[in-house]
């Protein structure tokens, strides 16, 4: 763990896997617009679904592709609500 997560304890994370994704149109590679409110994340395919290429063996397509997501850093009230 990094230093600066040390104080944090776990970081929480979500991996999605499934056929269901592919047949939604999330496909290795594609691009999404990743939006987050409280309690909800929002994933949205940017431009057209890509499509799986012909002819490329699927071990190759399963790939894993990685995306960085920024945030807003939002101060917490005692409550817990964002200000």
């Amino acid at each position: 763990m990094s230093p600066e997560f040390e104080d944090e304890g776990a970081i929480p994370f979500l991996k999605l896997r499934g056929r269901w994704l592919r047949d939604m149109g999330f496909n290795a590679g594609s691009k999404l617009q990743i939006d987050a409110e409280d309690g909800v994340i929002t994933l949205t395919i940017l431009g057209r679904p890509k499509l799986p290429r012909p002819g490329v063996p699927r071990r190759i397509e399963r790939q894993i592709h990685h995306t960085m997501v920024e945030a807003d850093h939002l101060p917490i009230c005692p409550n817990g609500s964002l200000l």
